[in-house]
């Protein structure tokens, strides 16, 4: 009993270690694309002023 409880611990806890680390990734990217979207519009803006 006590090995079968411990069984649904084990991956009890894998599976919020996993989703933990899924939602890690997902802000990561979530940041990287956050970053790249400010990046896109700080070089349009300059593109505009350059063509102005």
């Amino acid at each position: 009993m006590t090995l079968d409880v411990r069984f649904k611990q084990d991956i009890y806890t894998t599976t919020i270690r996993y989703y933990l680390r899924g939602w890690k990734e997902e802000q990561r990217m979530r940041n990287l694309l956050y970053k790249r979207k400010n990046n896109m519009e700080r070089f349009i803006q300059v593109e505009m002023i350059v063509n102005n």
